[in-house]
């Protein structure tokens, strides 16, 4: 056993070469939060059973995350591919030896939220041949190889999107899979139960554990990177399900995520609305934008009665989010 920035790692030898083509990548997002990275990692090492590539990709974080990642990678792995992204990502690819290495850790130059740092991943291991994609988030632990019953889920016919049953670190279920869209409010509500996730419509399988067939990059595309935070896997999953691909829930895949137990700022308040209404304007029409806009507001200030800054905040995301919907760029799904 050993420590890294208070993290206990689990020391296990591990190829640091592999085949690519034909395997899962693993891809995990990062942004300031290094010790959440290297616990999240971790946890995959230990009870990840299938062979993976493993792609981390840093948001051009301001503290020290890139330095402690890139030293606990190499700690553990050995041989890593290591490269700065900001340029013709395939000619990157080509130029430096990465193709074979199990790990990849690409520093960004810029933050462009969620969606952008995913898809780097994704494209790095769409390139190099890997079949599936499963995007985890950084503050997400695994107590089990929750990997596995994903990848035989998405073997079933019509199936693209393949979530997780998410926990908080007490194992209260946070949700079945994902959750409900309210179009009308503006919201969304989580879903507990495996019987509710597959009688509700509107639903969708959430961000923090995802698993997305090569097909549906092939189909569909990459996710819509005009989001920057919240609803951007929503966006990628109603464009696949009008391509008639199915979500599904692999039950016996958990996972812990501790962001719910962080305190919600103005970010999370701006982001939110800005998000949804950029979703709704592009899924459900103006009216229903108009009619959202309206609830949304009504019900931000009665939930936040004592926090009148959560919905000034929610105001000003909303209002910047139907400005964007109107502009191109934003209808850019980042193809290939």
């Amino acid at each position: 056993m050993k420590s890294l920035c208070g993290v206990t790692l689990k020391m296990v030898i591990i190829n640091k070469d592999i085949n690519t083509a034909g395997v899962p990548c693993i891809i995990v997002l990062n942004w300031q939060s290094g010790e959440d990275t290297i616990e999240c990692i971790n946890s995959i090492i230990e009870h990840v059973k299938a062979d993976f590539k493993l792609i981390v990709v840093d948001n051009n974080s301001l503290d020290n995350s890139k330095e402690i990642i890139q030293s606990y990678l190499v700690n553990v792995f050995g041989g890593v591919g290591v490269y700065s992204y900001g340029g013709d990502l395939r000619e990157e690819i080509k130029a430096g030896e990465i193709s074979s290495r199990r790990v990849i850790f690409v520093k960004n130059s810029v933050n462009g939220g969620y969606g952008a740092g995913n898809n780097i991943g994704i494209k790095i291991g769409y390139y190099l041949g890997c079949d599936s994609f499963w995007i985890l988030n950084n503050d997400c632990v695994l107590t089990s190889d929750a990997l596995s019953p994903l990848l035989q889920m998405v073997k079933s016919d019509g199936v693209g999107f393949v979530g997780s049953v998410i926990t908080n670190s007490h194992n209260v279920i946070e949700c079945y899979g994902g959750a409900r869209i309210f179009p009308i409010l503006g919201r969304t509500v989580l879903i507990k139960t495996q019987d509710l996730f597959e009688k509700l419509s509107n639903t969708y399988l959430s961000g923090a554990s995802i698993l997305v067939a090569r097909r549906v990059i092939d189909d569909v595309g990459y996710i819509n990177e005009g989001y920057f935070m919240y609803f951007e896997e929503v966006d990628w999953q109603f464009r696949g399900i009008t391509k008639g691909y199915k979500l599904r829930v692999a039950k016996n895949s958990k996972i812990i995520h501790k962001s719910g137990e962080k305190i919600r700022g103005h970010t999370y308040y701006y982001y939110r609305a800005r998000s949804s209404m950029l979703f709704i304007r592009r899924f459900y029409g103006v009216m229903m934008t108009i009619v959202s806009l309206f609830f949304m507001i009504i019900t931000e200030a009665i939930q936040n009665i004592l926090r009148p800054e959560a919905t000034i905040w929610t105001i000003k995301g909303a209002l910047a989010g139907i400005y964007s919907s109107l502009e191109e760029d934003y209808h850019d799904d980042n193809n290939k």
